[in-house]
């Protein structure tokens, strides 16, 4: 009898850390919105902190924080007042041509099947009848684009409390582990925190250059609304390997509205920056950064769209990199005492 209670004691304990797992689960589904401003502020704020720092040596902290607020807060009001007509006149541009996009695809598509399958079918009426669908549910657009500037500016908030009191934050989450383990956390953290910079400082910088690339591409084949669909160039490069693909298809439709060639001279123009930046830009910017394999990334987008969504999708890659050195710093290094290959 004494024998049974063990194991009964380890089913118990199994089931009990099961159930604990399920309920974190979904009650971290249930506030996804609110973690993923988390961790953007986070981001954010490991940005952030360099001008902070930079000017905390000739000034106290909250009064660098202050002034790093003002900078980031009229650099962000001059370039949204200053891109605002030209985004709204391109995104206009974008609208009128999209039934010429639409027949121009369609064109294309037919002489390229053979006869014996080709139709006569227009596209450009199911697609309008989605359009005007969308269209008439203006007001939830409306209030989700409400819900994104509400996130938006509580993530920047949050990021700058995080950048302003990082000593602070840092040494609260030190006491919440037992004194022996403090210097194995404290090192965990600076980890953390140095891999998620350079993975942060990198994206950025990927996300611009091709941002710049791809707008400047399409205003040399003399694509109207190149600084929209740059924009969204920049926005979505933020998404490894899925981001540039959906990216293009919004530039190759403007293309389309020209005419096929156009459209084939933008197909080409994409595909080049995404060779660059995948196997020139990106080796050299993240060389230094945390390491993730391609497919593993992959597998962990799927995994996180099908758990959250699409906020999943643009936290995947910074939560995978949180992951890696957990697994590489408590683990591999930690558990298995071994020093090779480690991150960071």
């Amino acid at each position: 009898m004494p024998r049974v209670w063990p194991s009964l004691g380890y089913v118990c304990a199994a089931v009990l850390v099961s159930f604990s797992l399920i309920v974190l689960f979904r009650f971290a589904y249930e506030v996804r919105a609110v973690l993923v401003i988390l961790l953007f502020a986070v981001l954010l704020a490991l940005v952030l902190v360099f001008p902070i720092d930079f000017f905390t040596l000739i000034l106290p902290r909250w009064l660098a924080t202050l002034l790093t607020l003002c900078l980031t807060g009229a650099l962000g009001v001059g370039a949204l007042l200053a891109a605002t007509p030209y985004f709204s006149r391109q995104l206009q541009w974008l609208v009128d041509n999209a039934p010429g996009a639409i027949q121009g695809a369609q064109k294309v598509w037919r002489d390229f099947l053979p006869a014996s399958v080709r139709t006569n079918e227009d596209w450009s009426q199911p697609i309008s009848h989605e359009l005007g669908k969308l269209l008439s549910q203006a007001l939830p657009v409306a209030f989700n684009a409400l819900s994104f500037v509400s996130g938006t500016v509580a993530a920047l908030a949050l990021a700058f409390f995080l950048a302003h009191g990082g000593a602070q934050t840092r040494s609260g989450l030190l006491r919440l582990v037992p004194k022996s383990r403090e210097a194995t956390f404290a090192l965990y953290l600076t980890r953390v925190g140095r891999e998620l910079q350079r993975w942060t400082l990198g994206q950025l910088t990927a996300m611009t250059v091709t941002g710049l690339l791809i707008g400047l591409g399409l205003l040399i084949l003399g694509i109207e609304s190149w600084f929209v669909l740059g924009a969204i160039s920049f926005v979505l490069e933020f998404v490894p390997y899925v981001g540039p693909l959906l990216s293009s298809v919004p530039g190759i439709a403007a293309g389309f509205a020209i005419s096929p060639n156009t459209a084939f001279r933008v197909t080409i123009l994409y595909m080049a920056v995404q060779f660059v930046e995948s196997y020139a830009l990106q080796p050299l910017i993240m060389k230094r950064a945390i390491r993730i394999q391609p497919a593993l990334q992959l597998l962990w987008q799927l995994a996180m769209a099908s758990a959250f969504g699409i906020l999943g999708v643009f936290v995947a890659t910074p939560l995978l990199a949180c992951v890696q050195v957990t697994v590489q710093h408590f683990y591999i290094e930690g558990w298995l005492g071994r020093k090779d290959g480690n991150v960071g």
